[in-house]
């Protein structure tokens, strides 16, 4: 997944009172998040001014102490725990955080190697050395280790074709493996300083996802790999040198879920029930006692020694309740304990009657087996990355991926999550506001949404456009002269005439497979800058576009602008100033590498 447009916006709130102010009652839409940190505040310090014409350019170093702390959103979608003696350990999209108080409170890990910006969704142990990895495979992704208890991290990327996002780990003895979002897997033999991959009798790409996939049981590793259809479980008996594949004997509509061992029996849960092996996953039995799932639902497992957890989880209804059932005998008797605040699982620590689950709620304990339930984000105030920001009246509208949309009318004291009629766990890309109707574009589950009521309600729309995945998801929402205009990732600009009823894809020399990273119009034409090196133009209102490129790098054509007599582009080498519609452009800022410019007042700001 590429995240380079999205950063945390838990660092603001003062500014939302500056924003309220000036746009009181008019709906305003800022740039990709990363800029939005150098909203303009002219008591800052380190602000760099340049002749950009008829407005002074801005850019914008280190916030001051102008900046406050909001009270939240506080939540979180924890994919990795890691108990550490007293410290407990969570990785969610917004980094690395710790709890000293068995998680009544959250901490996030700063200025100790890792990027602010990376999420974590991998954690392991081998005796006193750990590994996270992240969920962003560029500069500064990929696989990091501590030898200090996490106090500071160093990226370990040696035998990587390049940094990967990463899925999961499993230690056992010095073999460190490594699953990456692209389907690899990697085995380390000297601590992470070097990395092999290994696929001898695995197909091309393997997925163990997040919530438990890779095991170690009877000598052997198992493997169960989504990647492919039917999913499948993979065994190797010498350290992941070689793999062979087991035959589960199920319908190939039967899903996968989580794979779990203690010391004599492996549970793997089904969207047909709970299976169970003795022989290492040679061969398979059906567990008896628990429910059989309806559809729609499955039966995941998690273990506490021979303590057998099973949650019945719902796809069909991901805003809902699971039941939980226990067993105290490994599997032979079952009993119902409780009604759980969520219906997804995406990770699992088992500690005595001690659970943590990492659900779309957030962090969520047990400390009773299962008997009842509490919600503990608190401290998860910036655990996602935020990417769009809206301004309606006295209402301010924060999306984010992963944790849905917010909602807040008291300048970021109390925050409100809006889930009726959206997931509340979404990939929320882009949001917009036309008069008083929203419009929300969702990376996943993917949909576009439009509510009437200020967010109180939502109703799925956008017929026609393409579904988004981990490659392609929607980047920019904007409005001009009647028409919604949609960007993709990789699949190109997407209009409504319709109030987003129905969407159809811009042709007419406009790449279908851009990425589209900002629009923007100003005398009867459409700008379009991708993340590639070609600026477009339209001049008959998106019938046709050609590019706009004399004077421009060749190099990342990124944030637009347009106000009075100019348009402006931040790009790969700098910003660059045109005063006749596109046609030419000259360097007005350069050296440096900019992603989004705004306008306020009389300045215009960049950000890197």
């Amino acid at each position: 997944m590429n995240r380079q447009k999205l950063a945390c916006l838990g660092l603001v709130l003062s500014i939302f009172s500056v924003m309220s102010s000036v746009y009181a009652q008019t709906p305003t839409v800022y740039p990709r998040l990363d800029a939005r940190i150098a909203t303009p505040l002219e008591s800052e310090a380190s602000v760099t001014e340049t002749n950009a014409g008829a407005l002074p350019l801005r850019t914008l170093a280190a916030p001051t102490a102008t900046w406050v702390q909001s009270t939240g959103p506080e939540t979180a979608n924890p994919f990795a725990f890691l108990r550490r003696g007293q410290r407990l350990f969570q990785g969610n999209f917004g980094g690395l955080w710790f709890s000293d108080d068995n998680g009544d409170n959250w901490t996030r890990q700063i200025n100790n190697g890792l990027l602010i910006g990376r999420g974590v969704t991998a954690l392991a142990a081998s005796n006193t050395t750990l590994f996270l990895g992240t969920n962003f495979g560029g500069t500064g992704g990929g696989v990091y280790r501590s030898t200090n208890e996490g106090q500071t991290w160093t990226a370990i990327n040696n035998g990587f074709p390049a940094p990967r996002s990463i899925q999961d780990f499993l230690v056992n003895g010095v073999n460190v493996f490594a699953i990456t979002f692209n389907g690899e897997l990697f085995r380390s033999t000297d601590n992470g300083d070097n990395w092999t991959r290994i696929n001898n009798g695995l197909p091309s790409a393997v997925s163990v996802g997040l919530g438990g996939g890779f095991t170690i049981t009877n000598n052997a590793i198992l493997l169960r790999n989504g990647a492919e259809n039917p999913a499948a479980i993979y065994r190797s008996t010498d350290n992941g040198a070689n793999w062979t594949k087991l035959d589960l004997q199920l319908p190939a509509s039967v899903l996968l879920l989580n794979l779990v061992a203690n010391s004599s029996k492996t549970f793997l849960g089904t969207t047909q029930g709970l299976l169970s092996s003795i022989d290492g996953g040679q061969s398979w039995q059906s567990v008896s006692g628990l429910p059989t799932p309806g559809s729609g639902q499955g039966l995941a497992p998690y273990l506490s020694g021979t303590t057998v957890y099973v949650s019945l989880v719902s796809f069909s209804d991901p805003n809902g309740e699971s039941t939980t059932y226990i067993s105290t005998d490994n599997g032979l008797t079952w009993a119902q304990k409780s009604k759980v605040p969520f219906s997804q699982i995406y990770e699992i620590l088992v500690e005595g009657p001690t659970v943590f689950f990492g659900t779309p709620n957030g962090v969520v304990r047990t400390n009773d087996s299962g008997a009842s339930y509490e919600i503990k984000n608190k401290g998860l105030r910036a655990a996602f990355t935020w990417s769009d920001v809206v301004v309606l009246g006295n209402r301010i509208y924060v999306s984010s991926h992963g944790g849905g949309l917010w909602l807040t009318t008291d300048h970021g004291a109390t925050w409100k999550q809006l889930k009726n009629g959206l997931p509340y766990y979404a990939f929320v890309s882009a949001v917009r506001a036309v008069g008083n109707t929203l419009y929300a574009a969702l990376e996943q589950p993917f949909g576009f949404y439009h509510s009437t009521d200020f967010g109180e309600t939502w109703t799925p729309l956008g017929k026609g456009l393409p579904s988004a995945d981990f490659t392609s998801f929607p980047t920019v929402l904007t409005n001009n002269d009647g028409k919604l205009y949609l960007g993709f990732d990789n699949k190109g600009l997407w209009v409504s005439s319709d109030n987003g009823e129905n969407f159809a894809q811009v042709a007419g020399g406009l790449p279908n497979n851009a990425w589209v990273w900002s629009l923007a119009f100003k005398d009867n034409a459409i700008f379009v800058a991708t993340n590639g090196t070609s600026l477009f133009r339209s001049t008959d209102g998106g019938v046709s576009f050609s590019t706009s490129n004399t004077g421009l790098p060749a190099l990342f054509t990124r944030g637009l602008l347009a106000t009075g007599n100019f348009l402006f582009l931040t790009t790969g080498s700098g910003v660059f100033r045109s005063a006749d519609n596109g046609t030419t452009w000259t360097p007005s800022l350069t050296n440096a590498f900019y992603n989004t410019i705004a306008r306020s007042g009389s300045a215009i700001y960049v950000a890197s």
